[in-house]
């Protein structure tokens, strides 16, 4: 027996299907995008997941060194007081090992200029993205404490060094981190992704006239 084909199974795409096909092309499309994009955003995540478990770090550190971050305890008892006028200030991080317990979490992964850190020894102050904020206390939940370090100040990159963070006459986020934004954590455990808008209204909102940080 002979099977023949119905010849309305032979016949070629219609108008209908073409656009059935080209809804189907822009749904993926559509769904596709978002999901190529992410590691982008996943890196601010990284980034901020970093600060908060620095904060924890020195959070626990205060905790056995009677609630004092390692900026108000003198060298002889474990912290780093009489270092933080000093180019030595980024050793703040470096007291903190135990805590920290790796030293990839001063790194940003959008930070260009560092690579990650393989212990605490001397070397670490290479690979420290963050600044740290000298007149730092547990005592201000609004102090800003850490935070990306990639400054601009009139139009020019903030090098590592001492500089005051003011509110009448702030820097702006560089761009080459996190597209012009930045991330803050503050003394009351919280990390926040900032525009130069947020951190002037963060610096009004601390209780010290003017933020002093050192970027290593």
């Amino acid at each position: 027996m002979n099977l023949q084909l119905n010849p309305k199974q032979k016949r070629a795409l219609t108008f209908a299907d073409v656009c059935v096909c080209l809804a189907i092309i822009v749904l993926a499309i559509v769904f596709l995008v978002p999901a190529i994009s992410r590691p982008r955003h996943r890196h601010g995540r990284w980034c901020t997941n970093n600060l908060k478990q620095d904060m924890l770090a020195i959070k626990i550190w205060a905790g056995d060194n009677n609630d004092k971050y390692p900026m108000q305890t003198s060298v002889t008892n474990g912290g780093t007081m009489e270092l933080m006028n000093s180019s030595e200030a980024w050793r703040a991080f470096q007291v903190m090992s135990n805590e920290l317990s790796t030293p990839r979490v001063l790194v940003c992964e959008e930070d260009k200029t560092h690579t990650y850190g393989t212990n605490f020894d001397d070397s670490l102050k290479h690979h420290i993205s963050y600044f740290i904020a000298v007149d730092a206390t547990d005592a201000d939940p609004q102090t800003i404490v850490f935070g990306d370090s990639a400054f601009e100040f009139h139009k020019t990159n903030v090098p590592s060094g001492f500089f005051n963070l003011v509110s009448n006459n702030p820097p702006q986020w560089s761009s080459i981190r996190h597209h012009g934004s930045g991330n803050v954590a503050l003394a009351d455990g919280s990390v926040q992704s900032q525009t130069d808008k947020d951190l002037i209204q963060t610096l009004t909102a601390t209780s010290l006239a003017t933020n002093r940080i050192f970027i290593p």
